[in-house]
């Protein structure tokens, strides 16, 4: 009698488990799949080329798209100058992602004059703090820019 148990038992358990695990790879692969959107309020504060004091910048919005398959953060905003809106990107690599937590550092570190150019990215998913710091050396000298703010999911 045990026998005949056992045998109907796992004729109905192994199909069911396998079932079970393969829907669980293909729904945590979508999962991971997907690209997270954010808009994000921001505080600036700069040192410009050539001076040696701070200074804050009108606050900024940006928008953070992570996109965890590629292990990338794409940051969008527009730069308003003589009465053009300019959009402008940045691309980074995700370099840590652990319990909701991202690092991500900028992938081109050329200065658009050909010098150097390093960018780091920290986010919260949890708290939606983010900090963004940049520095650049070139021919026009050396800046720096700090921001920092909150994100929402879109």
């Amino acid at each position: 009698m045990f026998n005949q148990l056992r045998k109907y038992f796992y004729k109905f358990y192994i199909p069911v488990s396998v079932l079970i695990n393969l829907n669980s790879l293909v729904f945590s692969e979508k999962v991971n799949a997907q690209n997270i959107k954010l808009t994000c309020d921001m505080k600036t504060h700069i040192k410009g080329w050539g001076n040696d004091y701070w200074q804050d910048l009108n606050n900024q919005t940006w928008t953070l798209e992570i996109d965890y398959k590629n292990n990338v953060l794409v940051r969008r905003s527009n730069f308003f100058y003589k009465g053009k809106n300019y959009p402008l990107n940045w691309t980074y690599l995700i370099s840590t992602y652990d319990k909701n937590k991202i690092v991500a550092f900028e992938d081109d570190m050329r200065s658009e004059q050909g010098g150097l150019s390093a960018g780091s990215l920290t986010l919260d998913l949890s708290t939606g703090k983010v900090t963004t710091a940049n520095h650049m050396n070139d021919e026009r000298g050396y800046s720096f820019s700090l921001y920092y703010g909150k994100c929402f999911k879109r």
